[in-house]
């Protein structure tokens, strides 16, 4: 069964600025010390920890950039791709552009020169704890922000919208405000705490994303929330996740090399493969491949129409 993952994240620290990575302190927030992946990681790094897994495409993700130019961390990326020792990886990128500024169509417009940008993200995680806190404003609230994304429509890009569980409701007005986008739902929602109270609303919040046809989700970055990662421990989330939108609005990706801190590359699919034995053949290749191909256009290489396959529950 082939697979590709639908989201992972690339950086050379020789020739790219990340501040996070590069900080005076290697403590980020609750992802604690992040000493093991203060180095780069390259296309050939990722090659390495797939090792034989059948892994055939891969989407890549931003990865918090410099954000005063964001182009030259696809630029970096699409040149990774086009090596002719680098099994083409990543065949997509999500690339990032800030839509609190007012140059974003013209950020867009550069992204758009590389052929493998697919899609932008520019992650909205707010929370009131710091150490949770991933964006520093609420942009889901800022109306500017959120009538400036409606310039994805020109490139036909997806947004890869990356939210905790109780964002859903701020989330759900941009959704429907922008029903020919398609939203790609990062890490599961974020279950950013296994407590009774965030449990439910992460429940709720995921019934609610569901009703709507412009949105799929992304089974990933489990390890960074539910520790010690195991089989056990995400069960209930990935089959809530494909009991609720359906295999063909799910797909899983590693978030390597970010969960590398927390497990490998093997041990992530292995669990998912363990998890969804009971799936026909069909559903596992919706699941583990066809998903991302079809959201992210994998074998069209030049842009094109993102199809949106409708919920079919399998529980």
């Amino acid at each position: 069964m082939q697979i590709i993952d639908a989201h992972h994240h690339l950086w050379d620290l020789s020739t790219c600025a990340y501040p996070w990575l590069q900080s005076a302190s290697p403590d980020v927030g609750f992802l604690g010390d992040i000493s093991a992946i203060r180095k780069s990681y390259t296309s050939a790094d990722y090659r390495s920890d797939i090792g034989s897994l059948p892994v055939t495409g891969s989407v890549h993700v931003q990865a918090e950039h410099d954000p005063a130019d964001p182009v030259a961390e696809t630029r970096w990326l699409q040149a990774q791709a086009d090596r002719p020792d680098g099994g083409g990886f990543p065949q997509a990128i999500v690339a990032f552009a800030d839509f609190s500024k007012g140059n974003v169509e013209d950020i867009l417009a550069r992204h758009a020169e590389f052929r493998n940008v697919r899609g932008i993200r520019q992650i909205l995680s707010h929370h009131p704890d710091p150490t949770f806190s991933h964006a520093d404003r609420e942009f889901l609230k800022d109306p500017h922000w959120c009538a400036r994304l409606s310039a994805l429509r020109t490139h036909n890009f997806s947004f890869d919208l990356q939210i905790y569980p109780h964002q859903v409701e701020d989330a759900l007005s941009l959704i429907d405000s922008n029903p020919s986008i398609l939203f790609v739902i990062n890490h599961a929602l974020e279950p950013w705490s296994q407590s009774d109270n965030v449990i439910a609303c992460w429940s709720d919040g995921i019934k609610k994303l569901a009703r709507r046809e412009n949105t799929v989700v992304k089974i990933s970055g489990l390890g960074m929330f539910i520790r010690p990662f195991s089989e056990d421990a995400i069960r209930f989330y990935v089959l809530a996740l494909l009991d609720i939108f359906g295999v063909n609005r799910c797909m899983v990706g590693s978030n390597f090399p970010v969960d590398k801190m927390f497990c490998s590359y093997g041990e992530i699919f292995s669990a998912f493969d363990r998890i969804t034995r009971s799936l026909s053949t069909t559903e596992r290749e919706a699941l583990f491949s066809r998903t991302a191909e079809r959201t992210y256009r994998l074998r069209d290489r030049q842009p094109g129409a993102s199809e949106i396959a409708p919920c079919q529950p399998i529980g």
